[in-house]
């Protein structure tokens, strides 16, 4: 058995610096917070490739001594706190002390730094966490810490980082964050040699917002505001239509610190409840203020993560204060006349028992493609299949007998709230979820031409401009090819915007700038590196699928939906959508009897 030993000062520093530096995103971090905490009103980055060859972080704030320069990179040392009360009142961002010697001890790294009260500057050249040269240094009030070859002494640490456009996502996504929370503070970021985000200061949350986010996303964004006796929260929130397939959009700030908390997360969650779509998150940009006694920062050694002393507070305060502005916005939008942006489905109000033509390609178009049969009534027309199309892509499903399972079959008793359609065979009822159910014909469709070698577009009549946030488009120049190879012809047209010129024809009449969001936000969360054939791609054509298909609250004449029952068995009666969610539910006459008490 091996004995108990004290570990050499070198592996200890390794060791606490892989708890505080991940990857490079964690360098920019924590600098950018010394920066905020220095009092700076300007903050400039730069990052070479990934960010391990370089991270060049320069402020104007308050700088330090040539003596307080060398206590900065002491484990332990800080200006923040000074007893052990002061853990429990945190009010600036960086506080354990632990930042500049972690990063210092993991890589080649130079801090110069000038107070306002000298001429001159002072620098420190550190590699592997011991000071190689000390010297004087003209230059500006403020502070310049330059972080080069990263990981350089713990290469397995490279191994474990994404790809150059993932990380340089990541870091996008720190400078977005903090940019977001001090709109007083100009930032600016640079990727090798190219001005990623531009922020000048003195803004206000929502110019920031409309700069950061995009100005046509932010003009759609409802604002909210509480102040109660506990805490302050205010923010932006997005409409249903901008909602995205993961959380990238949703922002969250507790005392101008960015969190991601998960009882946060499900009080936004909750307060969309009822109207968002399962597995869609909402744009929202939230920021609550609150006693820095009432919250630990300190649970977690990256500072990422909060608790507060009264959550089950918290959580209903902020989750009511977003349900009431999710439902104020409705009820505004209520009134306005068919083809006027709603704020939560971006559609106009749909005629009653027609489908809004927008929402379904032509083969689901009412009364399109009919044909008459021998016995005079209207019948939908099939359109043109191949043999492999009609080969189910599924096991044939069954129902409760043991019988192949048809829902063209089914009879058609009518339509609940516009969202469920009611079917009977002769001994159950069943309720089939429209959208989930078109979503899967779309998805097959979608996935089948792929995998023919083309997926048909149709230009658009005028090509469509759409801004995104600076991270949307870098994952969009990483991913364009494998979206042009989905039906897409789209080119970056300025720092930000992209200029989309055909989109797929299952799609076509979809929310453009959504549709583009999807396909950009699909193959970057949760999936692989798997590329033709794999499950980027189904991601991305199953989140085509969700935009594209018919929307609760749309209804469907009979045509439509003895089309859609069709189009189902031709693939083989599945019974989930692309999501895995099921299409339907089946309640037996044996059911309906134990419940009536008709049958014990």
């Amino acid at each position: 058995m091996s004995r108990i030993r004290v570990l050499p000062p070198e592996v200890a520093s390794m060791i606490a610096a892989g708890e505080v530096i991940e990857r490079p995103a964690s360098v920019v971090k924590e600098l950018v917070e010394n920066a905020i905490d220095a009092q700076a009103g300007s903050i400039v980055v730069d990052i070479k490739g990934n960010g391990c060859d370089l991270v060049r972080v320069t402020d104007d704030g308050a700088g330090m001594t040539p003596e307080e320069l060398d206590k900065a990179i002491l484990r332990h040392a800080t200006s923040k706190i000074g007893s052990a009360e002061d853990i429990f009142a945190i009010k600036t961002l960086g506080f354990r002390g632990e930042a500049l010697p972690s990063i210092a001890a993991v890589s080649r790294t130079t801090i110069a730094s000038r107070p306002r009260s000298t001429d001159t500057g002072a620098a420190l050249v550190i590699e592997a966490g011991v000071v190689t040269r000390r010297c004087l240094k003209g230059m500006p009030p403020g502070t310049t810490a330059e972080v080069a070859d990263l990981f350089f002494n713990t290469p397995a640490r490279r191994k474990f980082l994404k790809t150059t456009a993932t990380e340089q996502r990541s870091i996008i996504d720190v400078i977005a964050r903090y940019a977001l929370a001090y709109p007083k503070l100009a930032f600016q970021l640079g990727i090798d040699g190219r001005t990623v985000i531009d922020a000048p200061g003195n803004s206000s949350h929502e110019e920031r917002a409309r700069s950061l986010i995009g100005k046509s996303s932010a003009d759609r964004m409802a604002t909210f505001s509480r102040d109660t006796d506990m805490l302050r929260v205010f923010g932006l929130l997005g409409r249903i239509q901008d909602a995205r397939k993961n959380r990238s959009g949703m922002y969250v700030f507790v005392n101008g610190r960015s969190v991601k908390d998960g009882m946060i997360t499900a009080a936004i969650m909750g307060g969309y409840a009822g109207v968002l779509v399962k597995g869609s998150y909402p744009v929202a940009v939230v920021f609550i203020e609150v006693d820095p006694r009432e919250v630990d920062v300190n649970v977690h050694p990256t500072k990422a993560e909060v608790r507060f002393r009264n959550p089950a507070a918290v959580f209903g305060i902020l989750s009511s204060v977003i349900k009431e502005a999710v439902s104020s916005s409705m009820h505004m939008n209520a009134s306005s006349s068919p083809g006027e942006d709603a704020w939560l489905t971006g559609r106009g109000i749909p005629q009653a028992g027609r489908l809004a033509e927008a929402a379904l390609p032509p083969h689901l178009h009412p009364y399109a493609g009919q044909r008459q049969g021998e016995d005079g009534p209207t019948r939908p027309r099939g359109r043109p299949v191949d043999a492999a199309e009609t080969l189910p892509l599924f096991g044939a499903e069954r129902d409760g007998a043991g019988h192949a399972f048809s829902y063209a079959g089914l009879t058609i008793l009518g339509s609940f709230r516009n969202a469920y359609l009611v079917l009977s065979d002769t001994d159950s009822l069943y309720i089939l979820d429209q959208h989930a159910a078109h979503e899967r014909v779309t998805y097959e469709r979608l996935r089948r031409a792929y995998h023919s070698g083309r997926i048909p577009s149709q230009s658009l009549v005028s090509p469509r401009v759409v801004e995104l946030t600076p991270g949307d488009f870098a994952a969009f120049l990483d991913a364009r090819d494998l979206i042009e190879s989905l039906g897409f012809s789209c080119d970056p047209f300025g720092e930000r915007t992209v200029l989309v010129r055909a989109v797929p024809q299952e799609v076509t009449g979809s929310d453009v700038e959504g549709v583009i969001l999807d396909a950009i936000h699909a193959p970057t969360e949760g999936y692989g590196q798997d590329t033709a054939g794999g499950r980027k791609i189904d991601a991305i054509l199953a989140a085509l699928a969700c935009r594209s298909s018919v929307r609760i609250g749309v209804s469907l004449g009979r045509e439509e939906i003895e089309r859609l029952l069709l189009d189902l068995d031709r693939l083989g009666s599945p019974a989930t959508c692309p999501h895995g969610r099921p299409l339907y539910k089946r309640i037996t006459l044996g059911d309906i009897e134990k419940w009536l008490k008709r049958k014990p």
